[in-house]
C-alpha cells in the first residue's frame, strides 16, 4: 500500500481530505502490526509519501488481512467519491 502526494491545493498538514486517507492508512497498519503473527514494515521517505507492506503472515491471518484490506478500501474509496479531484485510487497487484 502507497500513498503519494497531499490532497488539493492546500498546504501540507493542513487539509482534511489528506488526513482522512492518512489516519485511514496508518490505523490499517497499526491494527496489522499489533497481531504479533504478521510482520509488516512502514516507511515514510518523503513529506507526503506513506508506503507500508505486509511482509510475512500465517495462512490463518488471510480472512482477517484481507478484512482489513477491505474496510481500508472502502474508506478510501468513499473519500475518492465525494472528492475526486483530491484523491484517486489506483489498485495494482504486486506477485511475489
Amino acid at each position: 500500500m502507497s500513498a503519494e502526494g497531499h490532497a488539493g491545493d492546500m498546504p501540507a498538514g493542513s487539509n482534511i481530505i489528506c488526513a482522512a486517507v492518512s489516519v485511514l492508512i496508518r490505523s490499517a497498519y497499526r491494527t496489522i502490526v499489533k497481531n504479533s503473527k504478521v510482520e509488516a514494515c512502514i516507511t515514510a521517505k518523503d513529506e507526503g509519501s506513506l508506503y507500508f507492506r505486509i511482509i510475512e503472515y500465517e495462512e490463518s491471518q488471510v480472512d482477517w488481512l484481507r478484512g482489513i484490506t477491505d474496510y481500508l478500501l472502502t474508506g478510501i474509496k468513499d473519500i475518492e467519491s465525494e472528492y475526486p479531484y483530491s484523491v484517486k485510487i489506483i489498485i495494482t497487484v504486486e506477485k511475489i
